[in-house]
């Protein structure tokens, strides 16, 4: 026999699976992921390389050659100039035991790259515009990369973890 249920039973029990939708599904809808690229553009590099002297110098004082590098172009506050998300791959200087890498945010400015965030990192998003208006950046992290670090404009000169 066929059991019948009323109908405000079967959409509660619907309601109720929706409700269920993990915070990290929801959290997944809001977030779009940053792209790295490896292809050569020397006036970035060149840009970014001395912005990193420093980190660099180490680097190839160890090493005796440059480190390799990636990058990144995203529009944080939506006015049609992109910042620049930069870090080197090394097995042993730029990052840490669980393979987060020094990941390096810059905004450009006629006077340069300006340092806005710097964080260990596998992967990079980008949230929604905050109060400010810039775009939340999402960081994560090894060994667990379902929680991500959010970070806000400070309203002045750098991004702060939330």
């Amino acid at each position: 026999m066929i059991k019948t249920y009323p109908y405000s039973l079967i959409i509660f029990i619907i309601a109720l699976g929706i409700s269920m939708v993990s915070s990290s599904q929801a959290h997944a809808q809001r977030v779009d992921m940053v792209e790295f690229t490896t292809l050569v553009n020397s006036e970035v590099e060149k840009a970014i390389f001395k912005a990193l002297d420093s980190q660099i110098q180490e680097y190839k004082d160890y090493h005796f050659h440059m480190p390799y590098l990636e990058y990144a172009f995203i529009d944080l506050n939506y006015d049609g100039k992109n910042e620049i998300i930069a870090r080197f791959q090394d097995d042993y200087i730029f990052i840490d035991r669980h393979g987060n890498t020094n990941t390096y945010f810059f905004a450009q400015t006629s006077k340069g790259l300006l340092p806005v965030l710097e964080a260990q990192t596998t992967k990079v998003g980008l949230g929604r515009a905050d109060e400010s208006g810039l775009r939340q950046i999402y960081i994560y992290k090894r060994p667990n990369l379902n929680n991500a670090e959010v970070y806000e404009w400070d309203g002045q000169k750098a991004y702060t973890k939330e």
